[in-house]
């Protein structure tokens, strides 16, 4: 009897501890999503620059048509889609998942592209997924490692 009361034991406590609503998994997937919108509020802010601020200094993005290595590389190639009068990038996150360790998660959601009609207003000119893989840096802010999105 005292091994079954052992092993039961042991299953409740095993499962109770990697549950994944524990106070600090569900900290840091707050910390994530608002980082997430903080990277959206920023580029709107900002353009290219805040764009790649979220950034790793190695980071990657996979725009519609290849690869862009490094910090550097997508400030310069997102300078072309954040110019005055360009349509405007528009995302909101709708998960965020974070490791067990706390160091790696992702995020996922929506985005849009609007541009200014001839009447005033906006129009949705495209549509589409992402999903963010995102990393702790050394001083605990959550940076973007890679960035993927399709249109719809």
């Amino acid at each position: 009897m005292k091994a079954t009361t052992l092993a039961i034991a042991t299953l409740v406590l095993s499962v109770g501890c990697d549950l994944p609503t524990s106070r600090q998994q569900e900290a840091d997937r707050l910390s994530l999503f608002r980082a997430d919108s903080l990277f959206a509020y920023e580029t709107a802010e900002r353009g290219a620059e805040g764009w790649a601020s979220h950034f790793e200094s190695d980071g990657v993005m996979f725009p519609p048509s290849g690869r862009v290595d490094g910090r550097d590389a997508i400030r310069e190639r997102m300078q072309g889609v954040f110019t005055e009068g360009a349509p405007s990038l528009e995302w909101t996150p709708t998960e965020a998942v974070v490791s067990a360790g706390g160091n790696l998660g992702y995020t996922l959601g929506r985005w849009e592209s609007r541009a200014e009609t001839a009447a005033g207003g906006d129009s949705v000119i495209a549509a589409g997924h992402y999903v963010t893989i995102w990393k702790r840096d050394s001083t605990g802010q959550w940076r973007v490692a890679v960035d993927i999105g399709n249109r719809d």
